[in-house]
C-alpha cells in the first residue's frame, strides 16, 4: 500500500479600498471636497486638502481679499486676509 502525502499552499492577496472621501491605510482620513463661501478646495490621494486658488492655509478657510466674490461678502461668513504679500 502506498501513501502519498502532498504539500498545498494558498497564497491569498487582498485589496482594501475606502469609502469615498475616507483615505488611508485604515480609512481614517476624511476629506470632503468643499468650494463655497466658507472655504474652497479639493483632496489629494491621502485626503490633504488643496486649497483653491485664493484661500489659504490652514484649512482653506481664510480668503484672499482680492478675489472676493460678491455674493460671499454679503454673508458675512468668510475670513478675509487683506493685503496680497502673503507667505
Amino acid at each position: 500500500m502506498n501513501i502519498l502525502f502532498y504539500k498545498i499552499s494558498l497564497i491569498i492577496g487582498l485589496m482594501s479600498y475606502c469609502q469615498a472621501t475616507f483615505y488611508g491605510n485604515q480609512c481614517n482620513v476624511q476629506c470632503i471636497p468643499n468650494d463655497d463661501c466658507t472655504g474652497s478646495y479639493t483632496c489629494n490621494s491621502t485626503g490633504a486638502k488643496i486649497c483653491s486658488p485664493g484661500w489659504y492655509e490652514p484649512d482653506c478657510t481664510i480668503r484672499n481679499g482680492a478675489y472676493i466674490q460678491p455674493i460671499c461678502a454679503s454673508t458675512g461668513k468668510i475670513k478675509i486676509k487683506k493685503h496680497l504679500n502673503l507667505k
